[in-house]
């Protein structure tokens, strides 16, 4: 979570190259965050985990115990004898010791003799050879849990995307906000110079066609205005459906942003950092065990299956007790079995398939890591000119209002400097933005815009 702390921080901080702006009715990111993450969506992404543990449980060999009852009532046609007979038994199966259990007692009536007999059972068998001693069970749990944590992982990423377009969209109501401010600047500026115009107009220091141009800046920085103020109200309205904050009578704005420090990481370290921290690399790598499980178990398959076990009995409980004891061993061997050999064959080529794939997906993933970096570093760098270029701007503009004053400078100079400094803005306040949403999107591509706890999470934004 601490990356996300650290991009709160770096969109909550107020920064002096934007327009200072203090309000009871801000609503901060980490507040909105809180906000959206009640609606339905971030509810329908999580809801998925409750399938997590009922999913690993049926994928999973568990132990499994069987109480079996049996009662039946025989008529021996011709003879005048009614045979009852019973029996119960309870067997245990263990799959992670490849042992199973059977205890069992039954009772009937002699045909012969029309007396009473009972017997005692009990079995134990110990599977040695063939995924003996549980391996097979044990190498499928393993399996399961990690096709959960792949699950769980695939849930974080649905739950990390939808949380960057979440932040992405206030990004964007902070933008139209900066344009609407400035747009409503930018328009009062303009009629301050067409009261100037006015003014020396009456003085006859001035000519009519100053006034029509100065006229038809002040529309054009109105229809500007309007534009800010549609495209605001459009944003605005997205803002107040995803948080479900009632606006009546606020004067609802976001919280002013500056561009964070540069992304501090070394390049030689991008792909060691994405393969150890990265979920994408933990999947894979999952992915990858998940075959060799599958590729031992395909193995084992093909080896003999030896079981041994032992079976105690005491016959005639009602009149001479009998003991007996067996102690003996199981072999199967199949001489043939194509079917498992070819599955065995496939189970080796996937794996080498996974490998090569891996190999491939790193070096994309690097490349696009690598050119998501030059974007950054290369933004940041045109944000430097542009806020040179502003300060030059106005104080180009500064300049030329204080010629014009004096009656030493045309108006289209004004105008011109005006116009200069409006279109700078606009693209400083465009890269200011830019720079953010590409730190949430490295975040969210490395995979630490949120951490695998996001559901104890949520409410720390």
């Amino acid at each position: 979570m601490k990356y996300v702390y650290i991009l709160i921080i770096y969109i909550l901080i107020i920064s002096a190259s934007l327009s200072a702006q203090t309000s009871d009715n801000q609503l901060m990111l980490k507040d909105f965050l809180i906000q959206t993450c009640k609606n339905s969506h971030f509810e329908y992404i999580l809801i998925d985990e409750l399938f997590l543990e009922y999913d690993e449980i049926l994928a999973s060999q568990l132990m499994e115990i069987l109480l079996n009852i049996r009662s039946s009532y025989s008529l021996v046609i011709g003879e005048d004898l009614k045979l009852p007979e019973g029996s119960i038994s309870l067997s245990a199966i263990f799959p992670e010791t490849g042992t199973s259990l059977e205890a069992g007692y039954s009772q009937g009536t002699s045909f012969q003799t029309d007396n009473q007999t009972g017997a005692f059972s009990l079995r134990f068998e110990q599977a040695i050879l063939g995924g003996g001693f549980g391996k097979t069970a044990k190498l499928k749990n393993i399996a399961a849990a990690h096709q959960k944590t792949i699950a769980k992982y695939k849930i974080v990423e649905a739950y990390e995307t939808y949380l960057s377009s979440i932040i992405l969209i206030y990004i964007e109501w902070l933008s139209a906000y900066q344009n609407k401010l400035y747009a409503e600047s930018a328009y009062r500026d303009s009629v301050a110079i067409l009261d100037l115009v006015k003014k020396k107009l009456q003085y006859n220091i001035a000519l009519p066609v100053e006034l029509n141009k100065s006229e038809l800046q002040v529309l054009s920085k109105e229809e500007q205005l309007e534009g800010a103020q549609q495209s605001y109200k459009s944003i605005f309205n997205e803002i107040q459906y995803l948080s479900g904050i009632d606006v009546k009578g606020k004067n609802l704005i976001p919280s002013n942003s500056s561009l964070p420090e540069a992304i501090s990481i070394n390049r030689d370290d991008i792909l060691k950092q994405f393969k150890t921290k990265s979920r994408t690399a933990r999947t894979m790598n999952l992915l990858t065990e998940i075959l060799n499980i599958d590729l031992q178990i395909a193995r084992d398959t093909l080896k003999p299956k030896i079981n041994i076990y032992a079976d105690y009995s005491l016959d005639n409980i009602w009149s001479s007790l009998e003991n007996s004891f067996e102690f003996g061993i199981t072999v199967d061997l199949s001489f043939l079995n194509t079917k498992n050999k070819t599955s065995l064959r496939s189970k080796e080529v996937e794996i080498r398939k996974e490998s090569v794939k891996n190999n491939n997906d790193y070096s994309d993933i690097y490349e696009d890591v690598v050119s998501l970096l030059d974007q950054f570093e290369y933004n940041k760098r045109l944000l430097s000119i542009t806020e040179k270029k502003k300060e030059a701007a106005e104080l180009i503009l500064k300049e030329e209002q204080k010629e014009y004053d004096k009656s030493r400078a045309e108006l289209n100079d004004i105008l011109t400097a005006q116009n200069s400094l409006d279109n700078i803005e606009k693209a400083r306040i465009l890269l200011v933005m830019q720079q953010v949403k590409l730190t949430v999107e490295w975040l969210e591509y490395n995979d630490i815009l949120v951490d695998d706890n996001y559901s104890q999470a949520i409410i720390k934004y």
